[in-house]
């Protein structure tokens, strides 16, 4: 095999310079500069294939640092034919604690049955947290259910009003985690679209689906985006609809298009918070809006992307970070090259992309079409950033690589693989998959988490779609003033 290597270019798409590099292909072993605080760990560990529930969703609290990641997961004791959902929480000296994610009426973690009784697979559970470094340690999940057939979800008729469910539906819950480590609902299961916005009809077996994202906003509100198939707020089609509640759960704005020119659009993923505001990326354009769901303006991601996919955005992700206005887009482009971008949209405009710089990750001397997968992004708060995607080469399986940028976008790292398990490109194939990463990164740490098959610590090969975790610290970390401090 002709040893290859990756050139960074970043591509000059307003006045902002551009940087130009070479990275080589990915090492064994972990950069000089990168620390592993905890290394590749197994979440909700179980000695069977798990069910296909695809990726993890991570998140940061702002407070004190605490790791949030979400995962789908088998009842306890029912491993055919059900999906439910388990959340880990990391905290600063790396203890980790795990909870069944969602919580009755009663206040019970319910962990014996089917959350969903529709669908089995697929389609993960989503979380979001208090970003904000004064915020709180409440924080939202999200996942495809039926809770509408279980008592335990109904103590009060709330799923027999206005609108009749008969499919699985995107449903939401607030908690708070609490000093000690344990979990409590601040509010029931609740449907963000049709019961709280008061909307009247029938399901009539169409889905609301997450794809879809929950995130938290600058004002400590939450956002919620599922994608509506019933069709009840947007007749054209399946849509992007949002809700916006206060951490208590009271609604804001329930029951809107996301889609700021109207009409259908389908989504995934691809919804981001910043500073005093959010935006959906829909289509390939950019719908920012206010915290309070008052549009601002529409920017197609040509204006600052080599990106083309105009679909529902599944290989590709937005993040941004509640101290600035700065957004990344982490996909690939039309070429198959893995493509970070990024663009201001505090001061941004129609048509009108400032602070727009993009880094192409292209191979140049051995090249396999779409090499590069699944791709996602974070950035913390001074504007320094990390990708993650899959690697694959031929029909080899997918690898989870990485590189960290710093606040200019010129990389910090090489590239590396993110897990220990790891089949590397110049040596044997052992059977690793690591793949569907979700990366989270604040000032002190990175946490990526992925699913996969991973080396059992027992030895061998773990069972297929287990969960791990590995954190970094942040090599671009910065001392925080003493009038900043937040105690960790």
């Amino acid at each position: 095999m002709k040893k290859f290597g990756y050139v960074v270019l970043a591509l000059l798409i307003t006045s902002v310079g551009s940087t130009q590099g070479t990275l080589g292909p990915p090492e064994e072993g972990y950069p000089d500069n990168v620390q592993v605080l905890l290394a590749e760990t197994w979440l909700f560990p179980i000695d069977i294939d798990n069910g296909e529930y695809w990726e993890p969703d991570t998140e940061i609290f702002g407070v004190d640092g605490t790791i949030a990641i979400i995962a789908g997961a088998w009842p306890d004791g029912v491993y055919s034919d059900a999906m439910n959902a388990k959340v880990a929480f990391i905290d600063m000296e790396g203890n980790i604690t795990e909870h069944w994610a969602w919580i009755t009426d009663a206040g019970d973690p319910y962990s014996w049955a089917s959350i969903n009784d529709c669908r089995t697979d697929g389609n993960p559970p989503v979380i979001t947290v208090d970003t904000r470094k004064n915020g709180t340690k409440r924080f939202m999940v999200g996942q495809e259910a039926t809770p509408f057939f279980y008592d335990e979800f109904n103590s009060d008729g709330r799923w027999n009003g206005k609108f009749a469910y008969d499919k699985q539906t995107a449903c939401v819950q607030i908690q708070e985690l609490k000093p000690d480590g344990t979990t409590s609902k601040v509010t029931n299961v609740f449907d963000p679209i049709y019961m709280k916005g008061g909307i009247a009809g029938a399901q009539a077996g169409a889905q609301i689906r997450f794809g879809g994202e929950v995130r938290c906003l600058s004002n400590g509100n939450f956002v919620v985006v599922p994608e509506d198939r019933v069709k009840g707020v947007v007749p054209d089609g399946n849509a992007a609809v949002a809700g916006i509640f206060t951490q208590d759960g009271t609604p804001v704005k329930t029951a809107f298009n996301a889609k700021i020119e109207g009409g259908a659009a389908e989504i995934w993923s691809n919804v981001a918070a910043f500073n005093d505001g959010w935006v959906v990326r829909l289509q390939g354009v950019m719908n920012v809006w206010n915290n309070d769901g008052t549009p601002r303006y529409t920017l197609d991601q040509s204006t600052f992307s080599t990106v083309t996919d105009r679909g529902r955005g599944d290989e590709q992700r937005i993040k941004g970070n509640l101290a600035h206005t700065t957004v990344y887009l982490a996909a690939t482009n039309v070429d198959g090259y893995l493509s970070m971008s990024r663009v201001d949209l505090g001061k941004s405009s129609t048509d009108i992309a400032v602070g727009a710089k993009e880094v192409i990750l292209n191979n140049d001397d051995y090249f396999v079409p779409r090499m590069f997968g699944y791709a996602d992004c974070a950035v913390d708060e001074y504007n320094n950033s990390v990708i993650v995607a899959h690697e694959s080469f031929s029909t080899q399986n997918p690898q989870v690589v990485c590189v960290i940028f710093d606040s200019d976008l010129n990389p910090v790292t090489p590239f590396f693989y993110v897990f220990q398990s790891h089949d590397w490109w110049n040596g044997s194939f052992t059977g690793y998959v690591t793949k569907e990463a979700n990366v989270s990164m604040d000032n002190h740490r990175i946490a990526i988490a992925a699913d996969g098959i991973f080396a059992d610590p027992a030895g061998g090969l773990t069972p297929k779609e287990q969960t791990f975790v590995t954190v970094f610290k942040n090599p671009l970390e910065q001392e925080v003033p003493v009038r900043d401090w937040t105690v960790y």
